[in-house]
């Protein structure tokens, strides 16, 4: 079976604007690096998930075109104020960032990030705590008996 560059590197994009070859490379480099965060998680590899984190929102970005510049210049922020990795979550488009922060750098990173970028733009809410929070990774959703 061939493997997926040689499915997609080699075929042109639509000419009607779809771009199928860089979504479907999106998607495949995606679901790998799921597999690859899981077993970082498992290995507690926070610099692999990080990377990982990072290269996600490159894809995002370049292949899947979900991103704005202003969503990646906090995804950089985040990245230059301390944060191992970060990428865009919802649905892109301007929405939010997900960073992976060491606990210790937490309140210094949110503080940069504050400074840098927030500070600098007329937002509704001039309270940190409106647009910037943390929070530990927990079970997910279950039944309770």
């Amino acid at each position: 079976m061939p493997q997926w560059p040689d499915l997609i590197e080699n075929r042109p994009d639509n000419d009607n604007g779809l771009k199928p070859r860089m979504r479907v490379r999106h998607v495949l480099t995606e679901g790998h690096r799921v597999e690859l965060a899981a077993s970082a998680m498992q290995r507690n590899d926070a610099a692999e998930l990080g990377d990982l984190m990072n290269k996600s929102h490159e894809s995002c970005a370049n292949d899947y075109e979900i991103s704005c510049p202003e969503l990646d210049e906090l995804v950089e922020t985040m990245r230059d104020a301390g944060a191992l990795g970060a990428r865009l979550t919802g649905a892109g488009f301007g929405g939010c960032t997900v960073s992976l922060v060491a606990t210790a750098d937490v309140d210094m990173v949110l503080n940069r990030v504050w400074e840098s970028y927030y500070a600098k733009r007329e937002i509704e809410s001039r309270r940190r705590d409106e647009v910037l929070f943390a929070c530990s990774p927990a079970p997910g959703a279950g039944v309770v008996r």
